[in-house]
């Protein structure tokens, strides 16, 4: 180590956050471009050369070098694995089965395996036969040899805006591949438990051991945070956290890890205990925290154990390491074993937290608080944070809690003591059974208070603010403010930035010139958005929702649209639907209205007359009319003028059932562009309307009947002549829409065809400002 102390390479104390900065910017440029990361890198790059500091500029430079090289052969090796897993359908072949990582879904069963030839990490999916033998799997121990045949595909990706693009999760995990198990040849146990399986299942023992006690909001966080399980009490609480703006609690918890063991070692100290045995302790503690975890807390508590040792280790060995200097390099050791890291919340909240509570002498622009008094800088980082945290929580969640900022802190470091008490007093049960079922009930009740606390105030207003996923260049904005306030020592600097953040966050969508019509995404079915430029209103046609074909037991799983609509419109920063047509009363067009109306309040909820012959529909109107929704049933010809643009209804003009041919026809126009949306609408109505409306040339249709053969006529597409055909259908749904006649047709008449299975969303936004600017954009790459 004396030879390390004498190289001038490391002599860069308190600069090291540069090539961290850096190598970061070049991550998330490298891993989900965005013009954001090229603005920043801009601006990294500009700064680096004001610096004047040539050895700070060479080794910044040298390590972004390395590490995008890195990067760049990490993109080519995933491509090359996807490419091949293209090539392959089916799939016949051995695999080795991890038992710790079965888990039972809705429908199937999932578990990691490693193909036996190859090595190779795959996610497998599996349809048991009947219950028990679902059962028997989850019962199954140990290391298993399935040999078999497999369905080979890619994991599915992004089809909505803020939607879960699922091959890119895989992909962060080492898996490239999905097998579908169609047929099993053998299955055997070949070994005996692992020393980290044999951990899985003591820990599941010992929850499980709870079961019995009714403890169910405690045994609810332990699954959670020790086995990365959601039961259904969690799912439930789910919904409220998610009202709260809270629901990032269960995410970043293992990052106030640090408040309790530095409570733990002042108390210590005061009991004159030896600072050697606190470390001891403390080092104990975190990797005793970092064998239970799940893997969604695991990278945090890991994150503070490394972070402990390196400052340890660098004093031991007499290496001047600043705090900052530490953080950076922690974190390029991150971002070379999890390289993905920087895009999940919890790695970019470990930036955040070090780069604020650790930056004590430089923040890329000036000093922070190195003339600053202790409340000042106590002030400063704590407002910073809270703008960095709301900035994440607004980009990842589309919403910012007020009481976030009192009781993140509070809530964090009470979830951490809670849940390793309860663990541990989970343990104890057996030998001390009195004292410690006092101890469990105890900390019972007080979950019970915390969540009862929270359903009882989740009615305030202001509490949670639906802010939408904003433009980059506001968060780029943020970022840069934040930096150029760093060199100032003014509290009242401070407290404007707060202010003038918080307000941008808040209110920045009503700032947004830019409206859109989006065809969501919802497979079988139909959804279209519609929203004003300067979020002046919000109108939704169509829901989505599953078909049941026949009948099953109940699912307790989530709905199609909490997949798939819900998240696009709280990314939008739509808190309230000002109208909701319901073209007719399929279920793919009105079954998840009743999931939509607990997420989104409804101002006027707009049907067909007759749409009430269907029971369903009738009691979701019902209920909505409970909540204060105002019914209004509809007849052409109507009109409505928008904020920009207008709506019109062409049909139906008399009383029906409910069914295709009765489906509300609107007729939308703004800034020279018409969309003429049909519903499910067959050959039989469109003669009616061609005879009815003298129908003007159509920019876009949306097709009727998600493109079946019994609609979309030949003097149909000649009378609109459309631009652009929009078919809203299911990803290899059993009707095979569109059907192939079809195609033909609109290939005949020069349409250009868009299809929710090939290109996901479909969008067409348009800029209040400019009178006939307009883009169209799809979600997904076709994969033809």
């Amino acid at each position: 180590m004396a030879v390390l102390q004498k190289i001038s390479f490391w002599k860069i104390t308190n600069y090291w956050i540069w090539p961290c900065f850096f190598v970061g910017l070049i991550n998330l440029l490298a891993l989900d471009f965005s013009w954001i990361w090229v603005g920043l890198i801009s601006l990294f790059l500009w700064r680096l050369w004001r610096l004047n500091h040539l050895k700070i500029g060479l080794v910044t430079l040298i390590i972004g070098g390395m590490f995008l090289g890195y990067y760049v052969c990490l993109g080519q090796f995933t491509q090359k694995n996807w490419q091949k897993v293209e090539k392959e359908t089916d799939w016949k072949g051995e695999i080795s089965i991890d038992s710790t990582s079965i888990q039972s879904t809705e429908n199937s069963l999932k578990f990691i395996a490693h193909v036996s030839s190859s090595g190779e990490k795959v996610q497998v999916y599996y349809q048991p036969a009947d219950l028990k033998e679902r059962a028997n799997w989850q019962k199954m121990t140990g290391r298993l040899i399935l040999s078999g045949s497999f369905h080979s595909e890619l994991a599915e990706t992004k089809r909505n805006v803020a939607g879960f693009d699922y091959r890119f999760y895989l992909a962060s995990q080492h898996i490239y591949r999905l097998l579908k198990l169609e047929k099993i040849d053998t299955l055997n146990l070949v070994s005996s438990l692992t020393l980290k399986q044999r951990c899985f299942f003591w820990k599941k023992h010992i929850i499980s051991r709870l079961s019995s006690r009714q403890f169910p909001y405690l045994i609810m966080c332990l699954k959670k945070f020790y086995l990365a399980e959601s039961d259904e009490e969690f799912i439930q609480q789910t919904t409220l956290l998610n009202k709260l703006g809270l629901i990032f609690l269960f995410q970043l918890t293992g990052m106030y890890v640090a408040y309790l063991l530095k409570l733990l070692r002042y108390l210590l100290l005061r009991c004159y205990v030896f600072q050697e045995l606190v470390d001891i302790i403390e080092w104990f503690i975190l990797l005793t925290l970092v064998c239970l975890s799940g893997q969604s807390n695991r990278l945090t508590y890991l994150y503070s154990l490394l972070f402990m040792t390196i400052s340890k280790a660098s004093r031991f060995f007499k290496i001047k390491l600043s705090p900052l200097d530490i953080w950076a390099w922690l974190m390029l050791l991150i971002l070379g074993i999890y390289p993905y890291s920087l895009q999940q919340f919890s790695g970019q909240m470990i930036g955040l937290m070090g780069l604020v509570y650790l930056q004590r002498h430089t923040l890329l622009f000036g000093p922070l608080v190195s003339t600053a008094d202790k409340f000042t800088y106590k002030l400063k980082t704590k407002l910073f944070f809270s703008v960095g945290l709301w900035g994440l929580t607004s980009y990842h969640f589309y919403q910012i809690s007020v009481i976030a900022l009192v009781l993140v802190p509070l809530l964090s470091l009470g979830l951490i003591g809670i849940n390793l008490l309860g663990f541990l007093l989970s343990v104890l049960v057996v030998i001390f059974p009195t004292s410690s079922m006092l101890g469990l009930n105890l900390l019972e009740k007080t979950l019970q208070l915390f969540f009862k606390s929270m359903s009882s105030i989740e009615g305030l207003p202001g509490l949670s603010v639906i802010t939408s996923r904003l433009p980059w260049i506001i968060y780029l904005g943020i970022v840069v403010v934040m930096i150029v306030m760093g060199c100032s020592q003014r509290r009242l600097s401070y407290i404007s930035y707060f202010i003038g953040c918080c307000s941008l966050l808040c209110f920045g969508k009503y700032l947004n010139p830019i409206g859109q019509i989006s065809f969501v995404d919802v497979g079988q079915g139909d959804a279209i958005f519609i929203q004003m430029p300067f979020h002046q209103q919000n109108i939704l046609i169509d829901t989505g929702g599953k078909l049941v074909f026949k009948p099953k037991k109940q699912a307790t799983g989530k709905s199609n649209a909490a997949y798939t609509l819900i998240p696009f419109l709280k990314s939008q920063g739509v808190s309230r639907l000002d109208q909701v047509f319901v073209t007719h009363s399929d279920m793919d067009h009105m079954g998840d209205l009743g999931v939509i109306s607990q997420e989104f309040p409804i101002t006027k909820l707009y049907y067909g007359k007759g749409a009430m012959a269907k029971s369903v529909f009738k009691q979701y109107a019902k209920k909505l009319k409970s909540q204060g929704t105002q019914l209004i049933p509809l007849l052409a010809p109507k009109e409505y003028r928008l904020f920009d643009g207008y709506l019109e209804l062409l049909s139906p003009e008399e009383k029906g059932a409910g069914k295709n041919n009765d489906s509300l026809v609107l007729l939308f126009q703004t800034h020279r562009q018409s969309y003429l949306l049909t519903g499910d609408l067959e050959k039989e109505g469109e003669n009616k309307l061609l005879e009815k409306w003298q129908l003007p040339q159509i920019d876009v249709l949306k097709l009727g009947h998600h493109g079946s053969r019994y609609s979309t006529s030949k003097e149909w597409l000649d009378k609109l002549k459309p631009r652009d055909g929009i078919i809203s259908c299911g990803k290899n749904n059993r009707y095979q829409h569109p059907h192939r006649e079809v195609l033909q047709q609109l290939q005949d008449h020069h349409v250009s065809i868009f299809r929710t299975d090939l290109d996901g969303m479909i969008r067409y936004k348009w800029c209040y400002l400019f009178e006939a600017k307009w883009r169209r954009e799809t979600v997904k790459i076709r994969e033809e």
